[in-house]
């Protein structure tokens, strides 16, 4: 879902900045942003390590000067648990990355944010989405720290659209429904996906991560100027049915 921001944010004129332990993939979205005319730099960085995040924060303001919108993609989702096979080791990994990594992101982008001249007819200065997930709201058997972990998204966004709001920062939440990545390795057009579509969304079809990435470009625009603390759930009718 982070590559189809980076592309869609790109295409729209955005100077995109990426970030990832996997510097391998970094490389992978880098080029292919820019092989497309988009503007775009990467920089490694480890979500669990907050001195790697304050570090990075801090190498964007000398570098760019500022940050505007803050897309929170970052999950870790395997091993797959439920509650009783569920290490306390991959409980800290997945909640650390997906939860923790989340609040760490923001906590150091948003005072850079802050500083930002106003934008748009209400003059907020800067946009954070982060990225639950329908589990959140309808359970995960079998992946328990994962299901944990986007809860808490929720209620971590609400949290910081209260303390954002005084300083003009929206924070904003997606939640998706089903949707192709390599978390759900389903062949496109399979049995195996419309049998899974069929059970749990309402629409009859799988999300894809264009959808989520036009989602998040659309909440960090001034047409969702008066947005903040919101949770948009981009999930195919899942938490409807």
């Amino acid at each position: 879902m982070g590559r189809a921001a980076a592309h869609l944010f790109a295409s729209y004129g955005a100077t995109v900045l990426i970030t990832d332990i996997d510097e391998a993939g970094l490389a992978e979205t880098g080029h292919q942003v820019a092989e497309k005319g988009g503007a775009i730099y990467s920089y490694p960085a480890n979500l669990l390590d907050e001195g790697s995040i304050a570090e990075l924060v801090a190498t964007i303001r000398k570098n760019h000067g500022t940050i505007h919108h803050l897309l929170n993609y970052a999950a870790a989702y395997e091993p797959r648990h439920g509650t009783t096979a569920c290490t306390s080791q991959d409980w800290d990994r997945i909640v650390g990355v997906t939860l923790k990594g989340t609040w760490l992101a923001t906590k150091h982008a948003m005072p850079l944010m802050q500083t930002n001249e106003p934008i748009g007819q209400k003059g907020w200065r800067g946009s954070v989405v982060t990225v639950a997930s329908a589990v959140a709201y309808r359970g995960g058997g079998g992946f328990v720290a994962y299901t944990a972990a986007k809860a808490g998204i929720l209620g971590l966004t609400r949290a910081m659209a209260v303390d954002g709001a005084p300083y003009a920062v929206r924070v904003n939440c997606i939640s998706p429904g089903l949707t192709r990545t390599p978390a759900t390795p389903l062949v496109e057009g399979s049995e195996d996906e419309k049998r899974i579509v069929d059970a749990i969304h309402l629409l009859p079809y799988m999300c894809e991560p264009e959808d989520q990435a036009q989602a998040a470009l659309w909440l960090s625009s001034d047409a969702a100027r008066t947005l903040t603390g919101t949770i948009l759930n981009v999930d195919g009718g899942w938490t409807a049915k």
